[in-house]
C-alpha cells in the first residue's frame, strides 16, 4: 500500500514547530520515530495534509537527573537507546523492562519514547485497509453509530497497546505536554482516557516533550 500525498516539514526549533501545529491544527500530525503513523498512513486511518517531524529538534533526546533525583527523559529519544541508558537502567528498571518487551529490535531502533506513549489505539475492525473497512457497516471511529468489537456498545473499544504507559502510571510519572505560550505536567494516570477515539489528553497542536520519573 503506498502512502497518501502529503506535505513533510522538519524543522530545527521547538519553537518553529509548535508555531506550525499551532497553524496547521488537525491537518497536521507529529512523526517522531514514524513506525506507527506510517502504517496508519499507509491504511488510509489517518491522511494529514502536513506530517511535522520533530527528530531534529534540540533536546527532545536528551536525559537528564532533576532536583530530587528523578529522570527527565526526552519524547524523541528511540527505545534502544532508553532500555541501555545507566541512569534509567539504574534508577528505573521497570521502564527498561517495558522498553525492551516493545515490538522487534528493528521497531525498538526506530520508534521513540513520545511516540510509545502516544500510540494510536487499534482495533481488529479499524485497523485494515480502507477497502476492508468500507465493506462494512461504519463503526463510531469513522462516523458511524456501531462498535463491530463489541456488538451494542455506544462507544469505541479500540486497545491502548503502549508498552511503556502503564509503568509510566505505576512510577507515577509525568509527562510534559507543551503547545505555543503554555507548558503543563501532566500525571501519567490522568493522561489517558478511557475512549477509544480519543484516549489521551493532549490536543493535535500539542507536542510531548518529555516525561519525567518519580522517585
Amino acid at each position: 500500500m503506498r502512502l497518501p500525498r502529503f506535505h513533510y516539514i522538519r524543522p530545527t526549533t521547538l519553537d518553529a514547530g509548535l508555531a506550525l501545529l499551532a497553524q496547521l491544527g488537525k491537518k497536521a500530525k507529529i512523526l517522531a520515530g514514524g513506525t506507527g503513523l506510517l502504517v496508519n498512513m499507509k491504511h488510509h486511518v489517518v491522511c494529514p495534509d502536513t506530517v511535522v517531524s520533530i527528530k531534529e529538534m534540540h533536546g527532545l533526546t536528551a536525559v537528564s537527573s532533576e532536583d530530587g533525583g528523578n529522570l527527565r527523559i526526552g519524547s524523541c529519544l528511540n527505545i534502544t537507546d532508553l532500555a541501555k541508558t545507566s541512569s534509567i537502567v539504574k534508577k528505573a528498571p521497570a521502564l527498561v523492562q517495558a522498553a525492551k518487551s516493545v515490538a522487534s529490535q528493528h521497531i525498538r531502533n526506530m520508534a521513540t519514547v513520545g511516540g510509545n506513549i502516544c500510540l494510536d489505539t487499534r482495533c481488529w475492525y479499524y485497523n485494515q485497509s480502507k477497502l476492508w473497512r468500507d465493506a462494512r457497516e461504519r463503526c463510531h471511529r469513522t462516523g458511524g453509530s456501531v462498535c463491530h468489537a463489541i456488538k451494542g456498545s455506544d462507544r469505541c473499544h479500540a486497545i491502548n497497546s503502549s508498552d511503556i504507559a502503564p509503568v509510566l502510571v505505576a512510577l507515577g510519572a509525568t509527562i510534559e505536554v507543551v503547545k505555543t505560550g503554555m507548558k503543563r505536567l501532566v500525571p501519567a494516570r490522568e493522561f489517558y482516557r478511557e475512549d477509544g477515539m480519543h484516549h489521551i489528553a493532549p490536543e493535535p497542536s500539542d507536542t510531548i516533550c518529555s516525561l519525567q520519573t518519580s522517585q
